[in-house]
């Protein structure tokens, strides 16, 4: 949403009436009406869906509970594509503390079993 937001404010600290791109005797369009073509609002309106889309599928959430009603993991993967278009620091964060959380999980459970094998060999 920043970028669109920056998107839509660049044409007023730019001044594009002297660009060699555009003939200088038509004059700069900012918003484009629909009966015309291909308009404003439709390029916007595919953009915000396309990324929407983009997120939706990108972000993975973790096995639901075992009740977990479908309105209940349709909710919880709505709000954090939500979250994944409005802050998407928040999500790789998330992410990286599970990943940071599971390798050390991972490293605890090696330790465990070389002590559980260790343990074995010298006792039988």
């Amino acid at each position: 949403m920043l970028l669109l937001n920056i998107c839509a404010l660049l044409p007023a600290f730019i001044d594009l009436t002297h660009s060699a791109a555009l003939p200088s005797d038509k004059p700069y369009i900012s918003w484009q009406s629909e009966p015309r073509g291909r308009g404003t609002w439709g390029i916007l309106n595919s953009c915000v869906i396309t990324l929407i889309f983009c997120v939706y599928t990108s972000v993975h959430l973790n096995v639901p509970p075992y009740r977990a009603t479908k309105a209940h993991k349709y909710a919880t993967k709505a709000l954090w594509t939500l979250a994944g278009i409005l802050a998407p620091e928040l999500v790789l964060y998330t992410a990286y503390k599970q990943y940071a959380a599971a390798r050390e999980l991972n490293t605890e459970m090696n330790k465990l079993s070389r002590v559980r094998v260790l343990y074995f060999r010298t006792v039988v």
